[in-house]
């Protein structure tokens, strides 16, 4: 199913969820009870399933709430990870996840059924649920009867926040990785500086891209990803604007030399912008669209000195592996979704009026003709990406979370997290 499809689908289960919220509220007095009685805290949980169904770009970030969750729990012997098949592969690779459990999406009937056997692997201590608009997921976070559920809301505070034992709620206007560190708070774990999580890369991997690199070696890479998920394609930068970048950059660095990333899927994009490179470029340009699996694409981006690319999922990627980028918003908040460390990376954008739009609206106001995307100037990306390749640095570039510090509602909850909202009881006090 595609992303669009998937949403029509998740959107005719609302008025379950309502129905599934309005009976969490009812029982929760009783299921309170017995857990101050029976249940121990989280922070001695044995157990944990962490689900993030879609974005390998999220996958990212709750890679790395992984690892501060691992440091809080001590006790901690089982870490699933939730998500679909096609995503599998990427989160066996995030360091701290023991176990991963894939659902079928390739129809509603597969993943109706994929659900059902997958409640009892994914039954643990601590349920945390990292879709903030899915009601699917929501529904299936409550279906484990995990004694100790964290889940996100916006609009949906009426609707869903019963289905969890503690809501977090989800701020557009700060970064995904601190809107992910609350639902540790959330749990009266206190996150600390640790560096973000990257995927682990095989031998293998590096041999796999290898057979393809190691012919070029002694050239500058410049990776190039000028696609986006069906989910907005209104993040696309023009292929004509890529390639005039290309151009000017290829001018100025002779030993340049440019890979082209994209999915099986997004061959199509990639064709289009090999045809506006022309001919002269062409020996100069490595398309591996749809050449490598997971593992072979990351150890392929680690070679890259840059990375140019949309919003979109080998941004995030990109950032977790250490490697400069300049990223190129128009839909997207950059605040919201962008580099935490803006030494190595560079952000490029136009504020016209109506970006970002992204979650604020569906459809976009624009209905596909991205202004954002085609105002962005090519020698605003030409001067982000020329001065990173011009200024080469030693030591690590790795980008470490430093967490915020959190106000406090006079009742003691952190400021953000409705804390057991039905029943405002500390957690200490359990």
């Amino acid at each position: 199913m595609t992303k669009k499809s998937k949403r029509r689908l998740d959107g005719l289960l609302l008025p379950l969820s309502v129905v599934a919220n309005s009976f969490a509220r009812s029982v929760s007095p009783l299921v309170q009870r017995i857990r101050r009685s029976h249940v121990p805290l989280p922070s001695t949980a044995r157990s944990l399933t962490v689900c993030k169904l879609e974005g390998i770009g999220s996958m990212v970030y709750a890679g790395h709430l992984c690892q501060v969750l691992k440091a809080g729990m001590p006790r901690l012997e089982r870490v699933t990870f939730l998500t679909t098949k096609g995503n599998a592969e990427f989160a066996s690779r995030l360091d701290g996840v023991t176990n991963v459990v894939a659902l079928d999406d390739a129809n509603p009937w597969y993943l109706l059924c994929s659900a059902c056997s997958a409640l009892f692997k994914c039954r643990s201590d601590v349920y945390i649920d990292l879709e903030v608009y899915s009601n699917f997921s929501a529904l299936f976070c409550t279906a484990t009867l995990s004694w100790w559920r964290v889940g996100f809301f916006r609009q949906s505070a009426n609707v869903r926040t019963g289905l969890y034992t503690h809501s977090v709620f989800f701020n557009l206007r700060r970064h995904i990785v601190e809107n992910y560190l609350q639902a540790a708070r959330a749990l009266h774990i206190q996150p600390s500086a640790i560096p973000l999580a990257s995927p682990r890369i095989l031998d293998a991997d590096q041999l796999e891209a290898g057979a393809t690199l190691n012919h070029l070696l002694g050239r500058i890479f410049v990776g190039v990803n000028a696609n986006a998920s069906d989910l907005l394609l209104e993040r696309r930068w023009p292929c004509e604007s890529f390639s005039e970048c290309i151009r000017i950059l290829a001018a100025g660095f002779p030993a340049l030399h440019v890979l082209i990333f994209g999915s099986k899927s997004e061959a199509g994009q990639s064709l289009q912008l090999l045809s506006c490179l022309g001919d002269d470029m062409k020996a100069r340009t490595t398309d591996l669209t749809g050449r490598f699996r997971i593992g072979g694409f990351l150890a392929a981006l680690t070679r890259c000195d840059l990375l140019i690319t949309n919003d979109s999922g080998p941004m995030h990627l990109a950032f977790s592996l250490g490697v400069p980028t300049v990223s190129l918003w128009g839909p997207g908040d950059p605040a919201h979704y962008g580099p935490l460390d803006h030494s190595f990376h560079k952000v490029c954008r136009e504020p016209v009026f109506c970006s970002p739009c992204i979650y604020q609206t569906d459809p976009p106001p624009c209905r596909g003709q991205n202004i954002c995307m085609q105002s962005l100037s090519v020698a605003e990306v030409v001067r982000a990406a020329s001065h990173l390749l011009s200024n080469p640095t030693t030591g690590s570039k790795a980008t470490v979370v430093r967490p915020s510090s959190e106000d406090i509602y006079p009742d003691g909850r952190f400021a953000a997290v409705a804390t057991d909202h039905i029943n405002s009881m500390p957690l200490d006090e359990n």
